[in-house]
Order: C-alpha cells, then sequence, then structure tokens
C-alpha cells in the first residue's frame, strides 16, 4: 500500500480587542492510497512463479481532495483560554479498482459542517480544566465504496455498496487536575463520550451451503462514555519517602451490528481499579509494588451468545539497589492471570527481569546489562471481547534475551543548569 498526502492552510486573524480574536482560513488538502496485489501461479514453461492469477490479484486507488473555508473565535485571558472554530467542508472523492480486466469507477461528492472547541481554565499553579468538543464526518473506505465483487475467498464474495454514507461523529472530553509537582501529591478526573451515527458496518449474509455473500451497510448509531480518576499523595521524612497511588477507570460502550442481514446489539462494560506504592530510602533502595484489576463484560441482544465476561489480574514488585556506591541492582516481578482462556491456552505467567549498572565519570555515565525474562515464560496471550466476535489469541512475543546500554545524564540544556531533582520527576 503507498500512501501520501499534503495539506495547508492560510488565515487571517483580526484582534477585536486585547483579549479576544476573530479568525478566517481556508485549509486545502489532499491524501492518495494505492492498494496493488499480485499474485503469481507457477508456470510449467518458464520453471517461475510468473503467471499472474487475476482472481487473487487487484489494485484498488482512491485520491481525497478537501477545501474547508472556516471561521472561528479566540478568547485568550491571563488563566483562560477558549477558541470556538467551525465551517463547511468541500470533499472530492474519487475511487477506482481494477480487478479481473474490468475498470470500476465511483466518485462522490460532499458538503459536511464541522466545528471543534476548545476550553482550559488555570485555577492557580495546580488546579486545571480542560474540555473540548469536535463534530466531523468520516469516509468510507475505497474497498467499502467500489461496487465489484472480489472472488479472491471462494467460501466469501465481498462487493462494496456505492450508496454508503458518511459516519457522523460527536467526541466530548474533559478533565480536572489538581496536582502539586513539589510534593508529588494530587489527583487528576477524566470523563468522555462519543456517539456516532451512520456507522459502517460489515453485512454476512449465508446460503444454504455456508458460502458468505459480503457487502457494507450503515447501522443507527454507536456510543461510548468513559470516565476515571487517579490519586497519589507523598510522604516525606529525611531521606526516606513513601509515595501511594491509586486509581479507577471505567467505561460503556454500545454497538449495533449486522449478521445474515439481521440487527443485533451489544453493551460492554469495562472496569479497572489499579494501586501503586513506593517506598525508598535515598542512594540506598526503592520498592515499587502495584496491583491491576481489568473485569470486562459485555451483553448481547438478537446474537448467537448473549453474553462475554473476562477478567485480568497482574500484580507487580520492582525493587532497585543503590548500594554499594556507584551500582545500580534491579529487579521486577510481573505476575499476570487472565480468565476465561480457551482450553490449550496457559492462563498465568511469572514475568523476572533483572538489571545491573554502574555509574562512573562522576555519575554522568552509566553503563548496564540487562536481562529480561529469567524465567523463559512471557506469552502474549489475551481475550478480546468486540461487537463481533470473542477472540482467545497467543501472539509471538519475543522471550528470553539481553540487552546492553549505556547512558550519559545531561545537567546543562541550552547553556542553563536545571534542577538536580528534575531527572527523578514523574
Amino acid at each position: 500500500v503507498r500512501r501520501s498526502k499534503w495539506s495547508t492552510e492560510i488565515q487571517f486573524n483580526e484582534p477585536i480587542n486585547d483579549s479576544l480574536r476573530w479568525s478566517v482560513a481556508m485549509e486545502l488538502s489532499q491524501s492518495k492510497s494505492d492498494n496493488k496485489t499480485q499474485t503469481f501461479d507457477f508456470n510449467s514453461d518458464s520453471g517461475r512463479f510468473d503467471d499472474l492469477n487475476d482472481l487473487l490479484s487487484n489494485r484498488v486507488q482512491s485520491q481525497t481532495d478537501t477545501w474547508y473555508p472556516n471561521t472561528g473565535i479566540t478568547l485568550r485571558k491571563k488563566s483562560m483560554y477558549f477558541n470556538l472554530r467551525g465551517g463547511a467542508e468541500f470533499i472530492r472523492f474519487q475511487n477506482q479498482s481494477d480487478y479481473i480486466g474490468v475498470l470500476t469507477n465511483l466518485n462522490q461528492h460532499y458538503v459536511f459542517p464541522k466545528m471543534g472547541s476548545y476550553f482550559n481554565y488555570q485555577l492557580n499553579q495546580k488546579k486545571g480544566i480542560y474540555a473540548s468538543y469536535n463534530f466531523d464526518f468520516q469516509l468510507p473506505e475505497a474497498t467499502q465504496l467500489l461496487p465489484f465483487e472480489n472472488l479472491a475467498n471462494p467460501l466469501n464474495t465481498v462487493v462494496g455498496n456505492p450508496d454508503l454514507n458518511p459516519t457522523q461523529r460527536h467526541n466530548f472530553y474533559m478533565n480536572f487536575n489538581n496536582y502539586d509537582w513539589q510534593v508529588r501529591s494530587g489527583i487528576y478526573v477524566y470523563a468522555g463520550f462519543s456517539y456516532s451515527q451512520d456507522v459502517i458496518v460489515n453485512s454476512t449474509v449465508f446460503d444454504e451451503d455456508f458460502k458468505a455473500f459480503t457487502t457494507f451497510e450503515n447501522v443507527d448509531k454507536n456510543y461510548n462514555t468513559y470516565m476515571g480518576l487517579s490519586w497519589s499523595k507523598t510522604f516525606k521524612k529525611e531521606k526516606r519517602s513513601l509515595r501511594l497511588g491509586a486509581g479507577l477507570d471505567g467505561g460503556f460502550n454500545y454497538s449495533e451490528g449486522l449478521t445474515n442481514a439481521e440487527l443485533f446489539e451489544s453493551r460492554g462494560y469495562q472496569l479497572e481499579p489499579r494501586f501503586n506504592l513506593n517506598w525508598s530510602i535515598d542512594e540506598l533502595i526503592t520498592v515499587a509494588p502495584s496491583y491491576r484489576y481489568n473485569f470486562n463484560t459485555t451483553r448481547f441482544k438478537n446474537y448467537l451468545i448473549t453474553e462475554a465476561d473476562n477478567f485480568v489480574h497482574t500484580a507487580k514488585i520492582e525493587i532497585t539497589s543503590y548500594w554499594p556506591s556507584r551500582l545500580v541492582f534491579g529487579n521486577d516481578f510481573t505476575y499476570t492471570y487472565n480468565s476465561n482462556i480457551a482450553p490449550g491456552f496457559q492462563r498465568d505467567f511469572l514475568l523476572w527481569n533483572t538489571s545491573l549498572g554502574m555509574h562512573f565519570f562522576e555519575k554522568r555515565w552509566l553503563a548496564k546489562v540487562k536481562v529480561y525474562d529469567i524465567l523463559n515464560q512471557n506469552l502474549g496471550v489475551r481475550r478480546t471481547i468486540t461487537p463481533t466476535a470473542v477472540t482467545d489469541s497467543e501472539n509471538t512475543v519475543l522471550r528470553r534475551y539481553v540487552m546492553f546500554s549505556l547512558t550519559y545524564k545531561l545537567d546543562k540544556f541550552g547553556g542553563k543548569k536545571e534542577d538536580q531533582n528534575y531527572f527523578m520527576r514523574d
């Protein structure tokens, strides 16, 4: 696949007063893609694979030209920033396919509203509020639009749908931050919501021989919401410090889809509490245990199954010693347990990494050797729950190996000496 893209913008700004500015702009962009697949069969005459297989070869090209005239206002004060921008997006979408010697062309023209807004308010040096909203459209892929029958898979014929509508997307996000970097304590809260209409989904119908015919359709809506918070608190006494941290993330998503031309619904819930602790004595030792629990459940309506659940436990401890002087000896142990994995998959494993480093030249240089996965147990096993499938998979991961590194610590940048504690910050 070859892709290319360029964009440019011309903007004019006019101050209304000291804090308010009005602007008009024109954005121009163009993107191209060329997806070419060639499959060759063995040629007994030449003794080489140079006989083009038409059924398994195709080429799909697309070009998107976009013009976006827009206007906006910006309000900037000492502790507040607000921006609102909107306009109309004009799009020319050109697509072409070449398959089994047949050229198929489809050109579409669209006019969409588009807008975005951002708000940031700094209550003081530690507290701040941020919010954003944007509305736009997402075009179908060329292969989803072009109405040619792809016969490459004898069990599944795929054809595009030229009547697809682009997907409309609303996105909202906000957060509140109250964090003191000097004492490394505070709280962070966030929430978001996205809503999509005319969502493009696969529509597969099976005949009496269970051969599939797949096209693409628009469904009414999908939406998801998410929220979470993080909290940390640091206690210090002389050379000793204790930092506590906790967090909670959660979410809900609703999806619609089609199977055998019938509409189904899925509702997914996610919950992830976590906890971490960091205890240290300066230039001697650091101990950092942590725990994370991830729970996912999905409920289906008018589908082959009614529900699917999964949870994952992850417990970890990191121990780093800075004694004797100039030596850095580290170990971290991670235990992972994955529930509801199909038979034949290993549910749990223990990952142990260790490292040994040495400072030299006034501790500006650090030479280190690290051994990953000493027990040779690392696994890439996971369960994925989507609106259309529950998939257990095991990916190939790099197991036991050794890495050498050499690090140089910079105390100066741009001619100005930095705070010595800068490199210890989160």
